[in-house]
């Protein structure tokens, strides 16, 4: 017969026993269901040549991809129904730069040298090509190179440098009156309706970023000025109301809904200027955020602002309430640049793309730490949420694919 001292001794073995085991088995459940949370590529579709831009037109339940091609003379745009994540067709659109829904009319803009093909979303059929002259008497024309929706007076506006006569190199200035403009298209005409000088007015060395903005905050357009390194607000009667200096040219802008503030990197100055809404002046610049910060993106779960950190190997995150800042350690190969980020709210997740590495980084909104690297292929470019499946689109600048990932 054992001893009580033996019987308490197996008693407490036994517990511990049962304890090990129930730690092991919560672990690998745990993992289990870590596992089970996980992104993974569920679709790899091959589209055209060198696919950069993606836009998404909820009618149709289809992405457009803008195929740039190796030259100007080539490239289109490939659509891809997100219903079954296939290749539908392409459009012969030569030399394609910027694609963008309009929810007035629920077409798809493409703008490509010196004209815009607007899309209809029924057919995919090109509805109208509009030509970017700047007037019937002159040769100027202006080369959009981006282009935004205005929800306050439904338009379409585009930022663009200014090509005087036949022969010219791109530019917004060659010593005339007129720099770099914003067109103004109008949603039910298709024609343009305003061309919007911006930026200093008579500056040789004056460009246009490409960068433009809405906040509905006060309902107005925040278009970036390169050389000048300024921003041009403009409201919703096309008249610019006021021109900002920044500390270095600007290389993303953001609206932050929390504060209803605008967030512009500044570019090589590696600074993050924070632009009030209701004055429209800067009231906090950021510096030291990483090398050359390209993207900046909104996290409406925690409110925060996340910054692309560029050639860095780090993501920075900008608080709404005292625009303190933090840095996500990304790591990654000697040429990792971060060319893009994107909201998931599914998860609350942020995603962003490193195209060297051919990898997208995913981002734990409570934590701010990287929680899983997932490959995609060669040229990670843009990425895009499909706001209908909550899967996220990357474009593949150098494989020829959009991978998806959910």
């Amino acid at each position: 017969m054992q001893s009580l001292a033996s019987q308490n001794y197996n008693r407490s073995r036994f517990i511990l026993c049962v304890l090990a085991t129930f730690l092991v088995l919560s672990s690998l459940l745990l993992s289990a269901a870590e596992l089970a949370l996980a992104d993974s590529v569920i679709s790899t579709i091959e589209v055209g040549e060198n696919p950069t831009d993606i836009g998404f037109n909820p009618i149709n339940s289809s992405f457009y991809i803008v195929d740039t091609g190796l030259a100007i003379t080539n490239g289109g745009i490939s659509i891809i129904d997100a219903k079954n994540n296939k290749f539908f067709t392409d459009i012969n659109i030569p030399g394609p730069s910027n694609v963008a829904f309009n929810p007035s009319n629920n077409n798809m803009y493409i703008t490509n040298g010196s004209t815009v093909v607007v899309i209809n979303a029924k057919d995919n059929q090109v509805i109208k090509t509009i030509s970017m002259r700047v007037n019937a008497t002159t040769p100027n024309i202006v080369l959009p190179n981006a282009i935004a929706y205005n929800p306050k007076n439904g338009d379409m506006y585009l930022p663009g440098n200014l090509l005087h006569g036949a022969g010219v190199r791109n530019s917004c200035a060659r010593n005339v009156s007129i720099t770099c403009v914003v067109s103004v298209i109008d949603s039910k005409s298709n024609t343009i309706v305003d061309n919007i000088p911006i930026g200093k007015q008579g500056e040789p060395g004056a460009t246009s970023s490409g960068l433009i903005a809405y906040n509905p905050n006060n309902g107005n357009m925040y278009v970036g000025n390169y050389r000048d390194r300024s921003i041009s607000v403009i409201n919703s009667t096309n008249q610019v109301v006021t021109t900002i200096p920044l500390s270095g040219s600007p290389s993303a802008i953001a609206y932050n809904p929390k504060n209803g503030n605008m967030y512009v990197a500044g570019g090589a100055s590696n600074v993050v200027s924070i632009i009030d809404s209701k004055s429209n002046k800067i009231i906090k610049y950021i510096p030291e955020v990483g090398i050359f910060p390209d993207a900046i993106a909104y996290n409406p779960k925690n409110g925060n602002m996340y910054v692309a950190g560029g050639a860095s190997k780090s993501l920075f995150v900008i608080d709404s309430e005292r625009n303190n800042l933090t840095s996500i350690p990304l790591g990654g190969g000697p040429d990792a640049i971060q060319n893009a980020i994107a909201y998931n709210p599914k998860n609350g997740n942020m995603y962003i793309t490193l195209g060297f590495d051919n990898v997208v980084k995913i981002i734990d909104s409570k934590s701010n730490k990287v929680v899983q690297t997932l490959p995609v292929r060669q040229g990670a470019f843009k990425i895009a949420l499909n706001p209908i499946s909550n899967d996220i689109y990357v474009t593949n600048a150098l494989n020829n694919t959009v991978s998806v990932i959910r």
